[in-house]
């Protein structure tokens, strides 16, 4: 399932696809306003909600899709198997 990642300034939702055009137009326009101009924004949620934000409460968007998930999810793990490793080499143990 592909989907797209909205974070805003209170915390972020998932949005189907089809809202990235929009976002971007609203979010460029209000930067390129000289962040004078806001606009309301209305995106369709996953579930059949909607959101209303202002353009201005958008800090990012990406499209997220089963590939870059389980990348994700493989970056994590390896972070975590070298973290153990220098803790380890450190001489630093964690007590579970």
């Amino acid at each position: 399932m592909t989907f797209l990642k909205v974070y805003y300034d209170d915390g972020y939702v998932l949005a189907k696809p089809e809202c990235e055009q929009s976002i971007d137009a609203a979010v460029s326009a209000w930067v390129d306003s000289g962040k004078t101009r806001d606009r309301l924004l209305r995106i369709e949620l996953l579930d059949g909600c909607e959101l209303a934000v202002l353009a201005s409460e958008v800090t990012s968007w990406l499209i997220s899709t089963p590939e870059t998930r389980q990348r994700q999810v493989e970056i994590e793990r390896d972070l975590r198997a070298e973290d153990t490793a220098m803790r380890q080499a450190a001489g630093i143990w964690d007590e579970d």
